[in-house]
């Protein structure tokens, strides 16, 4: 293949026939002021440009938005949404954070698709904007109309969309795949939690009988735990940068048990090995009359947060109330069984982790070999 310098730094050579071309001279910029009453209201996101997600951040300006017409491409500014863009399949309308494209040239739109979103673009857009921080750094169309792009011929944009729709269906398929077995593998750790907790002969007794809570006040502190950092269904503590500033954080020391009465359905309880201090959402057990990593165990099993669901209140931020939790009635089994129960878990659990890990990192593997494919196909580095 017969390449040249393109002149273009995230680009570097490029095959013979192909040109490069500032966006301007492709797209103008769309900046038609709509009503999400007239237009509906669109979400751009990593998926492209879709129908407003239920889960998006929504604005009560329904007046002041941009009108996106089919064909357009939509893009969003802010560089904490890096990759977030797309070409409308629909007629709509989107957030004034949205850059919107008409096209002036006719070409492949499917090639367009591949190329904005290929990383090498992505990175090269984020250098064009301005701001202090990644939430409020953005890039303008002025600055973006100057951005130099690839721009095959006609018939080579169709090859390589059709190469990569077929290829990126098979990376998808097998990230699916894998993303199935790790929430089957999930169940499975779940339905063993369960089992081993409920099964076999034991008597039931209500929690306060068998527990003592922790309640004392404490300012935040370096070791605080929020609900971030206590992996659903798990019981693993998860690492996070901030330290939020709680009035209501309570004391916890090495050794408390630390379970979740806010939203029971994320399935959260955590063993603490050190002291600190955490959100006011957990409730600090600081005694157990039997064997404490048993009970988080206990609080962890479907038929534990099912008892809990029963009597959570409140719409939005649904919770379960002290007074209700330590009247469940919990299986009491000798301190013996419970021991055998924990290690059995233990390892059990271990070996679905592993698996679980192994599976991630394939599919973390196939994300990263689709960016690579998608930038060295749409830049000519990839001969197909």
């Amino acid at each position: 293949m017969q390449t040249k310098q393109s002149g273009v730094d995230w680009l570097g050579h490029i095959p013979q026939d192909w040109d490069t071309v500032r966006i301007g001279a492709i797209y103008q910029a769309r900046n038609v002021k709509v009503s999400d009453k007239d237009y509906m209201p669109l979400s751009v996101g990593y998926m492209g440009v879709v129908p407003q997600l239920e889960n998006a951040a929504k604005t009560d300006d329904n007046d002041n938005r941009k009108l996106v017409l089919k064909n357009d491409f939509v893009i969003n500014s802010r560089a904490d949404r890096r990759g977030a863009c797309g070409i409308s399949e629909l007629d709509g309308s989107v957030s004034l954070i949205n850059i919107v494209l008409k096209p002036l040239k006719s070409g492949s739109n499917d090639y367009f698709r591949y190329m904005f979103k290929s990383t090498g673009f992505s990175d090269e857009f984020y250098k064009w904007g301005t701001g202090i921080v990644d939430d409020l750094w953005s890039t303008k169309w002025t600055e973006m109309k100057r951005i130099r792009i690839p721009v095959p011929p006609i018939k080579t944009q169709k090859r390589i969309a059709t190469f990569l729709d077929k290829q990126i269906a098979i990376i998808d398929h097998q990230i699916e795949a894998n993303k199935k077995a790790i929430d089957l593998l999930g169940e499975y750790r779940a339905s063993e939690i369960n089992t081993k907790i409920w099964s076999g002969k034991y008597k039931t007794e209500r929690m306060r009988f068998h527990t003592m809570v922790r309640n004392e006040k404490g300012q935040t502190t370096d070791n605080f735990i929020g609900l971030e950092n206590i992996e659903s269904y798990t019981g693993r503590y998860v690492e996070t940068e901030t330290i939020p500033n709680e009035e209501d954080a309570k004391k916890f020391y090495n050794g408390d048990l630390l379970i979740n009465r806010l939203r029971p359905y994320l399935t959260k309880s955590l063993l603490a090995n050190k002291d600190g201090t955490c959100t006011g959402e957990l409730v600090v057990i600081k005694h157990y009359d039997g064997y404490i990593k048993y009970l988080m165990y206990l609080t962890l099993s479907h038929k534990y947060i099912s008892l809990l669901e029963s009597s959570v209140f409140g719409a939005k931020m649904p919770r379960a109330n002290w007074d209700f939790i330590k009247n469940i009635s919990i299986p009491i089994k000798p301190i013996t069984e419970q021991k055998e129960i924990v290690a059995y878990l233990d390892k059990k659990c271990k070996q679905i982790d592993q698996i679980i890990a192994y599976r991630k990192t394939i599919i973390e593997k196939l994300e990263e070999y689709k960016k690579s494919l998608i930038y060295e196909t749409v830049t000519g580095k990839k001969e197909i």
